[in-house]
Formats: structure tokens, sequence, C-alpha cells
């Protein structure tokens, strides 16, 4: 189902996309062929590199550029289909405007201008291109820092735990990018480094060299990571056994006390697990079993949201998590946040805090309009 409403509404922007660049203007054939043409591979481009993926191909260098290139063009076909669509709204409401209160010169106006109308698309297609640059580069670079600061009476001392989530490692995923994001969270001393999910997309074949990388994660009392639902999609149990290879501690309906500490860090698999099989539980009383009243407990989810019951209460003081991207690309932000109920950053759910992540990396399109990626950075300190 997923698959024929992705192809629907690619058939649909395409057709809206070509309409609305060439189908009112006077331009010559060649020309119209060449965009059109443009407009069709970047809508596509996602459904062609799957294909590319599963040849040979998709094992050498050379797929990676295809494959960034793709993706960046489908993300700024996405741009533009907004921003076409905003202006013509804006436009025609404007038009209509003038004519009901009888402007004299609401002429000027006429979206039917086929000079206007080209002038028009030149802006719109110079500030896509803008917009998409600028996405990139926020989307490609490493991620900055953001410092919560989070206090308790149960706290006794104060802790750093750094949170990374959504990197999505695949076999695009340049190595040098990973070690400097390594070098960056092992700069900050955290006491605990957690992963929220989805830090795995890809077969874990494809991806030694970039988890090797990532193995130079270190930190006080060790690594805890949670699966999400992209670890799901490209076959559990080798990131399974991946994770443990890399010395991490997977959380599965299960918690560890930290040595020498009031904190229990649990963990929970993402609730696209429950949707996928009926034996997979999200199970919170057995993920706090042996925790202590006195804990100060964090929890990991790799979604924000995972119940249906509104009145809800945790038995946890933390819960950390990423999945939304902060919406990744604009105007995304008004879905993720109807779906996920929670968009990104900090939020009081009465007993417990949750602090959401924008997630370290990008799905998809190499672009993040208006949603920067991070680094978090938790604050633990004793409530004054």
């Amino acid at each position: 189902m997923f698959m024929i409403g992705a192809l629907i509404v690619a058939i649909a922007a395409t057709a809206i996309t070509i309409k609305t660049l060439v189908g009112y203007i006077e331009l010559r054939l060649s020309l119209k062929v060449i965009v059109s043409l443009i407009v069709i591979f970047s809508w596509f481009s996602p459904v062609i590199i799957g294909g590319l993926r599963a040849t040979s191909l998709g094992n050498t260098n050379i797929f990676a550029y295809i494959s960034n290139i793709g993706y960046f063009l489908f993300g700024a076909a996405f741009i533009l289909l907004v921003l076409l669509l905003f202006r013509d709204f804006i436009w025609f409401l404007i038009y209509e405007l003038a004519k009901v209160f009888k402007y004299a010169q609401a002429n000027v106006f006429n979206p039917s201008d086929y000079h206007k109308l080209n002038l028009a698309n030149v802006y719109t297609l110079g500030l896509t291109l803008i917009l998409s640059i600028y996405a990139c580069y926020e989307a490609l670079k490493v991620p900055d820092v953001k410092e919560v600061v989070i206090s308790s009476a149960k706290l006794r001392q104060k802790y750093t735990i750094v949170q990374l989530s959504d990197i999505h490692v695949n076999r695009t995923t340049p190595v040098a990018h990973l070690q400097k994001l390594v070098a960056k969270v092992n700069s900050l001393n955290p006491d605990l480094i957690v992963l929220t999910g989805d830090i795995g997309d890809d077969k874990v074949s494809k991806v030694e060299a970039q988890m090797a990388a990532l193995k130079g994660l270190k930190s006080k009392y060790g690594e805890y990571i949670v699966y999400g639902n992209h670890e799901l999609y490209n076959g559990l149990p080798a990131w399974q056994f991946k994770y443990l290879k890399q010395g991490w501690t997977a959380l599965f309906n299960s918690g560890v006390r930290i040595k020498g500490t009031e904190l229990y860090i649990g963990g929970i698999p993402d609730i696209s697990f429950v949707r996928g099989a009926r034996f997979f539980k999200l199970d919170l009383n057995k993920t706090f079993e042996n925790a202590k009243p006195k804990d100060y407990k964090v929890l990991l989810s790799h979604s924000p949201k995972f119940y249906k019951d509104q009145k809800f209460r945790p038995n946890y003081d933390l819960q950390l998590s990423g999945h939304t991207h902060g919406g990744q690309i604009f105007p995304f932000h008004f879905l993720v946040r109807q779906v996920n109920k929670y968009l990104a950053g900090l939020y009081d759910l009465g007993t417990a805090k949750l602090y959401v992540s924008r997630g370290a990396g990008y799905w998809g399109a190499p672009l993040r309009l208006f949603a920067p990626s991070e680094i978090t950075v938790i604050k633990l300190i004793p409530q004054k």
C-alpha cells in the first residue's frame, strides 16, 4: 500500500510540476522535453536508485554519487513543488481579491500573463536552488551540539549523557564524516552514550567500514542502544549481532543499573516491531522490573509516542527518543508532528520529561530544511 501510495503521489507531483513550469508558457518543444525529463527523473529517482542498488552497481563507489545526486534532485523537486503551490495560491488569491474589491489595476496581478509567469518560474527555480543547497549543507555537515539541562531530586551528582539518533548509516555514508562525528562526541567526555535507533539503515555486510568508525565511540559507563524501524527493515538479527560486536549494550524490554550511580537505563523496541509481528511487545514493567524506587530511570525509545492511552503515566523519569528528524524538510514538520504528537525538543509528560532528538543524520534526500541535525548533550543535575 505504501508503494502504491508513493507511486500515485510521484505521478501527481510530476504532472503538477511539469504543467506549472512549461504548460502555460511559450517555450521551444526541445526545452519543454528537457525540463519534463529532469522533473520525471527527480521524482522517480528513489525508484531508479532502489533498482540500481539491487544490482552489481550498488556495490561500487560510483553508486554513492548516483544515489546522492538522485536523492538531492528528489528533495529539490519536493521543495520546488511546495514553492510552486504556495506561490500560485497566494498569486490567485491576490488577483481574485483585487477583482472582488474592484481594484483599478487588478490586471497587474493576472496570473495568465505569460511574461509574469516566466519571471515567476525563474525566481521560483532560483529560490529552490538556494534553499536546496542550504538544506544539503545542513544535512551533510557534522551536527552541532545541543545541550539540554534537566534537574531531579533523585540525582546526587551531575551526569553527561550524549544522545545520538537516526544516523541512518548506509553504503553511501562517508567514513570520514562518521570519524568526525565520533571525535566530536568523544571530546564531550560523556558519562554515557545512548543511541536511540535507526543507527543502521542498510545490510550489515555493506557498511562494515562505517560501523568500524562508529566503534570508536567511548564513554565512562558505556554505550547503550535500542532498535529503530530501519534496523527492522534491514534485517534485525544481523543488526543485533553487529551491535553486540560493537561493544554496545542493546536494550530490548530490558534495563541496566549503571554501577556506582543512581542511574537506571531501560530500553524498548520501536513501535513498528509490534505492528509488524504479534509476538513482539513493548513491556515497560519488564524494562524497569530491576530498578529501585530511588533510581533515576531513563527510557530509550526510538519513537516518541508508543502508547495509545492518553492517560498514560510513565514509570520512568526521562524518555529519550528520535525518529521524527524534526520534520527534516519543511513543511513536513506539520505532518510529522500530527503523526508522532511530538516533533523535537523537550516536553513535559507530567511525571516524566521527554526529549526528542532531530537526529544526527538524514533519511532519503540529503537535505535538512529548518530542521538542523544535532548531537544532544543531556546534562543531568541534582535539584537545588
